[in-house]
């Protein structure tokens, strides 16, 4: 009975260490990278992303991961955009389901001029008002 009962405190110990482990440092990794970038090409074939390595926290309390990458490059038709970071929340339900879901993308970007931004959000929606927009500026 004392073998169990030390057996479970320390797998709980264990546990415990793990979670607070991943909860404050969390971990680096480059393995959702291509997850993340299929993804994308899903949405149009001529966008892609070039990530760096992402960090992942744990939110026990939410059941979800929090990832944060600095320095991607998004890239559309050969215009290029550098990010200043990247961050999203990954639900832990769909890492068990297989089922890789992306929740509440934040995107920060570097220093831009307007006239590039206005570009690049025209190959996207091509309406007469970012016309007009880009070549005001």
């Amino acid at each position: 009975m004392k073998i169990i009962l030390r057996i479970l405190t320390f797998l709980f110990v264990i546990i415990f260490f793990l979670i607070g482990y991943l909860s404050i440092i969390g971990l680096k990794t480059e393995r959702f990278n291509s997850q993340i970038s299929q993804k994308i090409e899903k949405i149009d074939g001529n966008f892609e992303i070039e990530l760096n390595e992402i960090k992942i926290i744990l939110d026990p309390f939410k059941f979800q991961l929090n990832a944060k990458t600095i320095g991607p490059k998004i890239i559309y038709k050969n215009e290029i955009i550098e990010i200043e970071y990247l961050k999203t929340k990954i639900p832990l339900v769909s890492l068990f389901n297989k089922n890789f879901l992306i929740e509440n993308i934040e995107i920060s970007t570097k220093s831009l001029k307007a006239k590039n931004v206005i570009s690049f959000f025209r190959n996207f929606q091509n309406t007469a008002e970012l016309y007009i927009l880009e070549k005001n500026n």
